[in-house]
């Protein structure tokens, strides 16, 4: 046989191709993540050594996934590709918390800081991004992830973040996968699907080889043999490189494969000298790379001998050489035909020495962390479940500190279920300082931000089960965990109960310097109430709060409560006290080191400055949280809701495209598993800029695209219901408008604000349907008393938040529009109130209102005094309207301008000679004819049916209605019948 272990290579051309393809659109600022898949064997490793050998002025990052069936390593390839990353300059000058959240993927974990724990995971992978652009901004960087069908979710996650949010990057991400893995769990494949599916993603499959590369191959291992040997190994290996070559290489080449290529596999095994077999047994066993020393300490055998060994084991081409000291099997296929055939006992044997070897000497695995995640799995397969619980519970906290906590709670669930139990009479059992509950309450926290989420609470009801009842201390803490995890959950209920019970039960005294557990409990509750609109109640919680947490100096409490307490505030007493409660929120914060805190202070700070009418102060504030949030790689998860608030204080003050465009651009980046919660209300937000600048289409799309909203996420829900509302409205549905806003009643005192603008949209529908004769309504519009009942329940309920927050300008505002909206829908209404809400929203700050109620002025003008009446309103709506951009409400000012003849130029007091008198303005250029079709459109029949009705084609009525469209300057038919309604002529063309 052939000694030489690499052969020529060959049949790869095309795909090569591909790969340079990907570099060059990579140096072109335009980066791409290639999956290359295959069945094993099928030469992916190969194809990407030999690509990536002669690559030039690149930098090439390479790490490998490892098969563990147990534990995982979170971030394990990526840690290993960053490596040499970790010992260079390129982390100078980077914010030394951006400095240590990034350390779990440069394998420097540290443990987690700071009292939130919601935006961890996703500060790791904000800032692996950014580490890599860095990296990226000085040569082009390929990174190469091996074998991802054994990935890790904390690197798959990586993954779909890096493929939604690269955008001009010199990166390549390659990954490699086999395509007949049999054992994936299901997240896995959902999540290598998710990730084939991305724009940016490309997919090499490696067909098999030709017949004639096939025989190239297997001449170059074995140049003796003959053309029909030749030709019988190239039926057999069936177009798979590895096949080939292993087959070439067996003693025999007529050998049966009745499982492919296992027996000629372990015929090559036992071949071995006894010490050499056994090296490569100990190999399989470990799965991964084998340091010398580890060999040494498992294999009974001296060290030349075993060096000996050693060497056959690597001439022959069952192993080969792994970086300086380590060493792996050459083939996964081979690791699996060598472990499979080991007896029961030898598989004992051997994973007991490893764990024993591997528990005495942590660093011949590279350290702690790893050996935790090794020792729980050999430990495990060597029957020895009990031994495995520690390691596990290292591996599960290391987890933690590598941000990944999905994999910490899959590692916490496992320990769970080998927990040892108590003797009889004795104390619980303990494993690391920790029994069962504090198990319990750490798989929860892993649990809280996830998919997950309800197993959490879950846990935690099981946890206070087991709790003693006379440790009142431990119960609390349960407790108000358990009431934060309900509340994320959306059971509000459930919550406020088990804070209630928390507060009740936790002892008043500290239970260490500097920490309150009594004012976290007070604290939690009064969080729960304030997002429940309680706001009185959430006061008086977190005063108490706020007075045990001075007591024992606990300053992350105080900071927590203050930021909570300020939307209180500016809701009881106004933002003159908020506004400094939230200021001392962010320095304490600040003092603190507490990122989390501090970005959760600037959020509320821009919340409590939107309640307060300060739009300009709100959208600066966002600003600024931003730029910290951009600081320590959190801008696409903290920093996407302070764009949020951002957008919405613009929206506020009609700044509708400048939201329009902050929206977008972070839509764009807003992508992977981080954006899970922030994405739908970004894209609810931009709903409402969409239609306020009357791209109905792009408004409906962005809902589309939200999908199914959480129940729980009532902000989210909120949004939709409102822009869905308006959008109705828009496109001539109030019928539906209505319904968005009946359907959120039991939401609508959470907040004074937005609950005051749902029962504005919701009078303007009722006034819209009831200005319509009964006989004209929708099929589905409710009957007229329940449109009055319903208007007058809203009416009320304004009334109620409004004098909640009576100090608050938008509050005064939103309930002077219901007010006159109600009164509309009564047929009271007079241009001389909408002429004075114009004015107060004016001075407000809300130009957009003042222009619609002038524009409502305006149409009241004209059916009361006619044409003439309409061009002072007329011309301060477009005046205010001028400066936000064209949008829907400027579209109508402009309608009505054209149909009453008035140039909005013109100066004031001007009066056009042409005007008729009254509303015959808007009809004069419409035949009579016209005049009875536009009735009929009015009515919603269809051209047939006007045909029928005036005894005409349905060809001629079709034509009129084309220029009745015209001559109104409407684009369609709902248009048209709006524009009746709107401008009261239903008694000229419709009755």
């Amino acid at each position: 046989m052939g000694a030489g272990l690499r052969t020529a290579y060959v049949g790869r051309d095309a795909e090569r191709g591909l790969l340079g393809q990907a570099l060059a659109d990579v140096v072109r600022a335009e980066p791409r993540l290639v999956l290359v898949r295959g069945d094993a064997g099928s030469g992916k490793s190969r194809l990407l050594d030999e690509w990536s050998r002669d690559l030039q002025e690149v930098t090439v990052l390479r790490g490998g996934c490892q098969r563990l069936t147990t534990t995982h390593l979170p971030y394990a390839p990526v840690v290993q590709a960053l490596r040499p990353v970790a010992a260079g300059p390129l982390l100078d000058g980077w914010h030394p918390a951006a400095r240590a959240a990034v350390s779990p993927v440069l394998a420097a974990a540290e443990p987690p800081t700071g009292q939130a724990d919601r935006w961890r995971g996703a500060q790791v992978l904000e800032l692996t991004l950014a580490l890599l652009a860095q990296l990226a901004a000085q040569r082009p960087v390929v990174l190469v992830l091996e074998d991802l069908h054994w990935a890790d979710q904390a690197t798959t996650d990586l993954l779909l973040f890096l493929a939604g949010n690269l955008s001009v990057e010199r990166l390549l991400v390659v990954g490699t996968l086999r395509t007949d893995e049999p054992s994936q769990p299901q997240w896995l494949r959902e999540a290598l699907t998710q990730l084939g599916s991305m724009p940016r993603c490309s997919r090499i499959d490696l067909a098999a080889l030709t017949d004639p590369a096939v025989a190239q191959i297997i001449a170059d291992v074995e140049p003796a043999l003959g053309a029909d040997d030749v030709g019988r190994l190239v039926r057999r290996a069936m177009g798979n490189p590895f096949f080939a070559e292993e087959l070439a290489r067996a003693s025999d080449p007529d050998q049966p494969l009745p499982e492919a290529l296992r027996d000629v596999l372990l015929v090559r095994h036992a071949q071995l000298p006894p010490t050499a077999r056994q090296i490569v047994q100990v190999v399989c066993v470990v799965a991964g790379p084998v340091r010398h020393e580890l060999l040494t300490g498992v294999i009974d055998a001296d060290v030349a001998d075993l060096n000996v060994a050693l060497r056959v084991a690597l001439r022959d081409g069952l192993l080969q050489r792994h970086g300086s000291d380590a060493f792996v099997v050459r083939h996964a296929l081979l690791q699996e035909a060598v472990y499979g055939d080991l007896l029961p006992g030898e598989r004992v044997a051997w994973h007991t020495r490893v764990a024993e070897r591997v528990d005495a000497d942590p660093e011949l695995v590279g350290g702690p962390e790893r050996a935790a995640a090794v020792l729980a799995e050999h430990w495990q397969a060597a029957g020895r479940p009990d031994l495995a619980v520690a390691p596990l519970v290292r591996a599960a906290r290391a987890a933690t500190a590598r941000r990944s906590p999905t994999d910490a709670a899959r590692l916490w669930r496992t320990a769970l279920g080998l927990w040892p139990d108590a003797q009889p009479g004795a104390a619980p059992a303990t494993v690391e300082g920790l029994d069962r509950p504090a198990v319990r309450m750490e798989l929860a926290v892993s649990l809280r931000r996830g998919p997950q989420a309800a197993d959490g609470v879950e846990s935690l009801r099981l946890a206070l089960d087991e709790v003693g009842r006379d440790d009142a201390a431990r119960r609390a803490e349960v407790l108000e965990r358990l009431a934060l995890h309900l509340n994320d959950t959306g059971d509000g209920e459930a919550a406020l109960a088990a804070a209630r019970e928390a507060c009740a039960t936790a002892p008043t005294r500290p239970l260490e310097p500097g920490r309150s557990l009594a004012a976290r409990c007070h604290a939690t509750l009064g969080a729960i109430r304030m997002v429940r609109g309680q706001y009185e109640a959430s006061h008086e919680e977190c005063e108490q709060a706020l007075a045990l947490a001075r007591a024992v100096d606990d300053l992350a409490t105080r900071a927590y409560v203050l930021a909570v307490d300020g939307v209180n505030v500016v809701v009881l007493d106004g933002p003159d006290r908020a506004v400094p409660s939230m200021r001392e929120a962010l320095e304490l914060s600040e003092r603190l080191g507490d990122v989390e805190a501090t970005l959760r202070a600037w959020i509320n700070l821009t919340y409590v400055l939107e309640s307060a009418g300060r739009w300009a102060d709100a959208a600066q504030a966002a600003r600024s949280g931003l730029q910290v949030a951009e600081r320590h790689g959190l801008a696409l998860t903290n920093g996407a809701l302070l764009t949020a608030n951002e957008a919405t204080a613009l929206l506020a003050c009609g700044r509708f495209a400048e939201a329009r465009q902050i929206l977008e651009t972070v839509l764009e980046s807003a992508t992977g598993p981080t954006a899970r919660t922030t994405r739908p209300y970004l894209l609810a937000v931009l709903g409402e800029a969409l239609v306020e600048l009357g791209a109905l289409d792009e408004a409906r799309g962005a809902l589309h695209a939200i999908g199914p909203v959480d129940p729980g996420d009532v902000l989210t829900a909120n949004q939709v219901a409102l822009v869905s509302g308006s959008l109705a409205l828009e496109e001539g549905s109030p019928q539906d408008a209505l319904a968005q806003v009946v359907g959120r009643q039991e939401f609508l005192a959470d907040d004074p604000t937005s609950g005051l603008r749902m029962c504005a949209l919701g009078l303007r529908a009722a006034a819209d349907l009831l200005g319509r004769p009964t006989a004209l309504r929708a099929a589905d519009a409710p009957a007229e008393g329940d449109l009055r009942s319903a208007a007058d329940d809203l009416a009320a309920r304004a009334d109620a938040l409004a004098a909640a927050a009576p100090w608050l300008p938008p509050c005064r505002t939103l309930l002077a529009l219901c007010r006159v909206e109600l009164a509309r829908g009564g047929g009271t209404a007079t241009a001389q109130e909408w002429t004075a809400l114009a004015q107060a929203c004016l001075d407000g700050g809300q130009p957009q209102l003042a222009g619609y109620a002038w524009l409502r002025g305006a149409e009241l003008a004209l059916a009361e005094h006619g044409a003439p009446a309409v061009a002072e309103p007329l011309r301060r709506a477009a005046d205010v309207l001028a400066p936000l951009g064209p949008g829907t409400l400027a579209t109508w000012v402009r309608r009505l301008a054209d149909v009453a003849r008035v140039r909005l130029d013109d100066p004031p007091g001007h009066v056009d000679a042409r005007q008729p008198d009254r509303t015959d303005g808007v009809l004069v250029d419409l035949t009579s004819r016209e005049r009875q079709v536009l009735g009929r459109i009015a009515r919603g029949e269809t051209n047939r049916q006007i045909g029928t009705a005036l005894h005409i084609t349905e060809k001629t009525a079709s034509v009129h209605v084309s220029n009745i469209l015209s001559k109104l300057h409407v684009r369609n038919r709902s248009e048209a019948t709006a524009l009746v309604y709107r401008l009261g002529l239903d008694e000229e063309v419709v009755l």
